[in-house]
């Protein structure tokens, strides 16, 4: 058994999953995730009422961030947005530890940044970090990249747990309307506005819109809900009760460019039929025509189309839906997943 670190700038706790299945395995003895961006978690708690905790949370993370750089031997998971200012931290933990560095970004030649560096040699630091080190990326493109750089690269997706993200088998809705279902932040980015632009195409008394998430456009929602058909569930934490509604509904949109989408699959574990834009992560998850469709980003008519197609198909929902719940166990399941990780963890 070993002990693991997981030093994230940030992030949900649903990143480290098959990390936290090998602890539960029996793999790993111990799990040490340490967030890096102390002040956001703290401004978090005070969002969420959970100041307190979120607190005491980012005084033991203040405490692991200092003690890092004086051990050694260390197993190091590291998830810092590409070309953080942070780097001179991760090349000395580097010089003394076994550094797993899990990446989604895609982008290392250049094209685009999450944040454009500040000082001259910031790019060629990072460069020097991933020389060598082990990067587990999520998506095919993103694991070229590194690999290109001198990483020791490993393409392993999120996972997703199917045993709890399932169909729900033998249970009666007495609605039969189409229920068309999005999860995400409601932010304009994420194709909000469009899909309630395209709600106003379909007789209320057939189709449902449901969306779950929060975000500023969730007013847009809640001000729809009496005319047109969308209904705003609000934002759900909770895996079971997420993984109800999706169980619940019979198509999938996600119309917003995607480093992964964890959503996807989610979606697709419980035998939806998913539609989404042609990005990096889509394009990895989705095989147009047999589970779902791929759209060109910002054609709202061929959105509108796509959905029609599968709102007049209920044999074609069904057998789309059943090959996405097939992918879903074989390649994104957790344990599947987690294997990997040991396999890389060992190397």
């Amino acid at each position: 058994m070993v002990d693991i670190t997981i030093l994230r700038q940030c992030g949900t706790r649903r990143h480290d999953d098959p990390v936290y299945h090998l602890k539960e395995k029996g793999y790993i003895n111990n799990i040490n995730r340490i967030l890096y961006s102390v002040p956001r978690h703290v401004g978090e708690g005070i969002v969420h009422k959970t100041f307190i905790k979120n607190s005491l949370d980012a005084l033991r993370y203040v405490h692991g961030i200092i003690n890092l750089p004086l051990c050694s031997d260390l197993n190091i998971i590291v998830g810092v947005a590409p070309y953080s200012m942070s780097i001179p931290y991760l090349l000395h933990l580097k010089k003394h530890n076994n550094i797993i560095y899990h990446n989604s970004w895609p982008y290392w030649n250049g094209e685009k940044y999450v944040k454009k560096p500040y000082f001259s040699n910031q790019i060629t630091m990072w460069e020097r970090f991933l020389d060598g080190v082990k990067a587990i990326s999520v998506t095919k493109r993103a694991n070229e990249e590194v690999e290109r750089l001198g990483a020791k690269g490993y393409h392993i997706p999120h996972p997703v747990d199917t045993r709890i993200f399932k169909p729900t088998l033998n249970e009666v809705d007495e609605d039969e309307r189409v229920k068309i279902l999005f999860v995400g932040y409601m932010v304009e980015s994420k194709g909000v506005l469009d899909l309630l632009d395209i709600a106003k195409n379909f007789d209320p008394r057939e189709v449902e819109f449901w969306f779950v998430g929060k975000g500023k456009l969730a007013k847009n929602v809640e001000e729809m809900e009496r005319k047109y058909p969308v209904k705003h569930f609000g934002f759900i934490s909770d895996r079971e009760e997420l993984a109800k509604i999706y169980s619940k509904a019979d198509i999938f949109v996600l119309p917003s460019r995607e480093l992964f989408g964890i959503v996807l699959i989610e979606a697709m574990a419980c035998g939806l039929p998913v539609i989404s834009v042609d990005s990096v992560g889509p394009r990895d998850i989705i095989n147009d025509g047999v589970d779902g469709f791929i759209m060109p980003r910002k054609d709202k008519n061929i959105l509108l189309n796509k959905l029609k197609v599968l709102v007049n198909d209920g044999k074609l929902r069904k057998k789309m839906g059943g090959k996405g719940r097939e992918k879903a166990v074989s390649r994104y399941d957790v344990e599947v997943i987690a294997k990997k990780w040991w396999d890389v963890i060992n190397d």
